[in-house]
């Protein structure tokens, strides 16, 4: 091996040392600022309780902390344990060619191996940077933006730690054999690329999976979506310019009347916009490989307005607590649950969310709970309102010369959209579940995904009543087989009603990080 890759080996184990050393530095200081507080929350409840009350509390918390935390901890030793026996030598060929679901070619062009091979590493893998290429400036934004967090009399040392690393990569004279055949395939693959226009790579819908389609197939099966004139119609004016002058009126006059701030306004208020376009993810799980539709409103003139009414929604209503944030939180919120006789677990999908919310019953729903925000966002209820209004407008996009709108509910992709469907849904679930003659044994919801248990014989029942709310919110069933059901990333087991959980893969999982 020669001195020039070794010494360039030796400098890429540091700086990835470095950077490893600065995630724990901030990881250690964020438990320690997370530690004093909830040391402070426990002195000031231990000061205005008595003792007994307070240890009456403290006791079944600490009982049901300490098994996920040593839970947590085992599994994590463990994974470091399987990290340090399982360590390979790099060998000339870093790209790992077994799993050959990383890449669907639906193509009439067959692709060459070393292009294939690049093609499997997908969007989220590491390519090796030449040395004068190096993005210095966004690795010192992200290192000042981390950097925080660290004890002050630390920082100065961790600048120049991370700097001398920095350095020494960027003075590296050459690169190692394997990054060397990376690039080259890399580049090769360029190569095919443009001597294949008519060949599209995409992202699957799910998994990290990329698809190789024709852009014919392609734009057949967006157009095949297209056509639904229940979801979607072709019209021949661009609201695009229309909405942009009323987000600056609406921002203007909220300025003049010192609701809200003027940066505030121009943040708000977006010029030279461009229409929301479409673009389709293919779903490969499912028979002749339709695409679903994604709607992008970077640049669009309601984004930064969507994102503004989005936090000071988001962030100041109180969720209901069957919303589950996570797997994780799910898991620990039904594992070792017991089920009464009798009850199977059951999981409900709501039909096309987003394009099936009634805006009426969104406005609904934030009028609802107006006494959560009225002292939290700077605009009175109907100024709200008028803004929501102007968001719902937005339902248009393009796609190649043609401008679509949605024909109902609320915009694919905008950053709103998310927010109003959340408490469309928990009115929904009040309703229903107060209407049912039955409570089911437990009952959580992650955007659109329902999981709940309840007797074998009322499903159907309860199916009927959660079509009954609206005609546009329609839900389908799922029920457990052979004593299993998969929602989210996760497998749920009815073992002899008792509620076990183990990690669920779907078809398309491609085992990639």
């Amino acid at each position: 091996m020669s001195k020039s890759r070794t010494a360039y080996q030796h400098n890429v184990h540091k700086f990835q040392r470095s950077l490893l050393n600065l995630v724990i530095s901030d990881a250690l200081a964020a438990i320690i600022k997370y530690q004093n507080i909830l040391l402070a929350l426990e002195n000031d409840i231990f000061m205005e309780l008595p003792v007994e009350l307070s240890k009456k509390f403290f006791d079944p918390q600490h009982l049901k902390l300490e098994p996920a935390f040593n839970a947590y901890k085992a599994s994590n030793i463990n994974k470091l344990a399987n990290f340090i026996n399982n360590k390979k030598c790099p060998t000339s060929n870093l790209i790992d060619s077994t799993f050959e679901n990383w890449i669907v070619n639906l193509s009439n062009t067959e692709i060459p191996v070393n292009v294939n091979d690049v093609l499997k590493m997908g969007p989220k893998y590491g390519i090796p940077f030449k040395p004068h290429r190096i993005p210095t400036n966004k690795l010192i934004s992200d290192f000042e933006s981390k950097i925080s967090f660290i004890p002050s009399d630390r920082r100065n040392m961790a600048r120049q730690d991370f700097t001398n690393a920095l350095e020494k990569f960027i003075n590296t004279p050459s690169l190692i054999h394997g990054d060397k055949n990376i690039l080259h395939e890399i580049n090769e693959t360029k190569i095919f690329q443009n001597n294949n226009q008519d060949l599209l790579f995409l992202k699957a819908d799910k998994g990290n999976t990329t698809v190789v389609m024709n852009k014919q197939m392609y734009e057949e099966k967006m157009l095949q979506h297209l056509s639904n004139n229940n979801a979607y119609k072709v019209v021949r004016y661009d609201l695009t310019c229309t909405l942009q002058q009323e987000v600056k009126k609406l921002t203007m006059n909220r300025s003049k009347s010192k609701l809200i701030s003027d940066q505030l306004r121009r943040q708000i208020a977006k010029t030279d916009c461009l229409p929301p376009r479409a673009y389709g993810l293919p779903k490969i799980h499912k028979p002749d490989t339709p695409v679903r539709i994604i709607v992008s409103f970077t640049d669009s003139p309601t984004i930064n307005l969507a994102r503004f009414l989005s936090e000071w929604i988001g962030n100041n209503i109180v969720p209901p607590l069957s919303r589950v944030r996570d797997s994780f939180a799910l898991v620990n919120s039904i594992r070792n649950f017991r089920l009464p006789p009798d009850h199977v677990l059951v999981s409900l999908d709501v039909v096309s969310l987003f394009t099936n919310v009634p805006h009426d019953l969104a406005n609904n729903a934030v009028k609802q709970r107006w006494h959560q925000l009225v002292d939290k966002i700077p605009v009175p209820l109907n100024e709200l309102i008028k803004a929501l209004h102007i968001c719902f407008k937005a339902a248009i996009f393009k796609f190649n010369q043609n401008i679509y709108a949605q024909t109902y509910g609320l915009p694919m992709s905008s950053p709103l959209s998310p927010i109003l469907s959340d408490l469309v849904l928990d009115d929904l679930e009040q309703y229903c579940l107060n209407k049912l003659d039955f409570k089911p044994s437990f009952y959580f919801r992650y955007v659109d995904d329902i999981i709940t248990a309840v007797p074998s014989d009322k499903v159907a029942e309860m199916l009927s009543v959660f079509n009954q709310f609206h005609p546009r919110l329609q839900f389908t069933s799922e029920i457990e087989f052979n004593h299993r059901i998969s929602f989210l990333d996760v497998l749920i087991i009815n073992d002899n009603q008792l509620i076990k959980t183990d990690w669920f893969h779907k078809a398309t999982w491609s085992q990639g990080i």
